[in-house]
């Protein structure tokens, strides 16, 4: 009997603890009103950005980098806190405006609109950085092409002057 309440109580903590942990990963998006032009309102909910908006934004007509593998996805529209949108969010959310409802072809029309406005970075639009894999809301999101190679570095930089003046010192206080 004693087994059969500990292997009991062992089943249930086990099972809370896999519902707690597998609530935590499930990502919540914010809902967003959109008002659009003839008048009308929506809201986009959690289960559209889900449903509809990020499949969309997956698809190879948006970018061709592959958004569904990249941790960083849930960012791309919403800040790092998920509270809010980004200006990449905000762009899309005033694109989808111009119609008159959120469907699978306005949701799809706004993507690609904003697909080519200038992004935060200058220079650039959204779509390269989308492209690039680049969060397009964030001003402050490394642009691979623009990282710094680790030759280049000041780190390794250091260390070649360091290595090259021990040589260097070597010769010139070896000579008797």
């Amino acid at each position: 009997m004693k087994r059969l309440v500990v292997f009991i109580s062992v089943f249930i903590i086990l099972i809370s603890f896999l519902a707690f942990s597998s609530g935590q990963n499930e990502v919540t998006y914010p809902s967003i009103t959109i008002h659009f032009l003839n008048g009308t309102n929506s809201t986009i909910t959690d289960s559209i950005w889900k449903q509809l908006v990020f499949p969309i934004l997956f698809s190879k007509t948006i970018s061709k980098y592959n958004w569904s593998n990249d941790p960083q996805a849930k960012y791309v529209f919403f800040t790092y806190d998920l509270a809010g949108l980004n200006p990449f969010g905000v762009q899309f959310v005033f694109a989808l405006e111009k119609y008159t409802n959120v469907s699978f072809y306005s949701v799809t029309q706004a993507l690609l609109y904003v697909r080519n406005l200038p992004s935060t970075h200058p220079g650039y639009t959204n779509g390269e950085l989308l492209d690039m894999g680049v969060l397009p809301g964030f001003p402050n999101s490394p642009i691979k092409s623009q990282q710094v190679p680790f030759y280049l570095s000041l780190p390794f930089i250091v260390l070649i002057i360091l290595i090259a003046s021990v040589f260097i010192m070597y010769y010139v206080f070896n000579k008797i």
